[in-house]
């Protein structure tokens, strides 16, 4: 997503320098001195704008069809406490993140276990094709394979929607130049994506 934004900024304005720091927690741009961050659209913070990168996209739990063969699909989250779950630590905070899953239609945060905790997305759907376990992710991080078939998802029924990917930033750093040349391509970009 990010690329053809910055291909953009870059060619547009040779002089600027961008840079982009990726972290897996919920790094203070302000404190950091960064101009502006993306996150969940219902992780940004009241006092920043937001400006939207995507639209709406749902969570998914997906392994590998070969894991599943020889573990079994899960079909109710009591299930996944069986489960070989690729764990996720918020680096932030230090804690093991849990999955905000859906349950008779209440949204439920459910405790999992498993052999391997990472930091990044990309690494537990990498471990998950490996046939190491089940993998809580962002649908669109996992649509490639699972068109493939490289990945297989299972309990659709009890995953969420999220309201997609944001760019935010302070009010006050909406008048410098760069961050507003910045946002503009953004928001053409964003429409492209919708």
């Amino acid at each position: 997503m990010l690329r053809p934004i910055l291909t953009e900024m870059v060619r547009t304005y040779p002089g600027v320098t961008v840079e982009v720091f990726c972290d897996g927690g919920f790094t203070d741009v302000v404190h950091t001195g960064f101009d502006a961050g993306i996150r969940l659209g219902r992780m940004v913070s009241e006092d920043m704008i937001g400006v939207s990168l995507t639209s709406p996209f749902r969570t998914a739990i997906v392994a590998s069809p070969a894991y599943l063969d020889a573990h079994g699909r899960p079909l109710a989250l009591a299930d996944l406490k069986s489960g070989s779950c690729l764990q996720y630590r918020i680096t932030s905070f230090g804690n093991i993140y849990r999955w905000e899953l859906t349950d008779q239609g209440q949204e439920v945060e459910t405790h999992t276990s498993g052999p391997v905790i990472v930091n990044d997305t990309i690494t537990a759907l990498g471990l998950a094709e490996a046939r190491l376990g089940l993998c809580y992710t962002l649908e669109p991080l996992a649509h490639r394979a699972l068109a493939e078939g490289r990945l297989e998802e299972v309990l659709a029924d009890h995953t969420g929607e999220e309201p997609g990917l944001m760019l935010y930033f302070p009010r006050y750093a909406s008048n410098m130049a760069k961050l507003r040349a910045f946002v503009d391509i953004v928001r053409q970009r964003a429409k492209d994506l919708v």
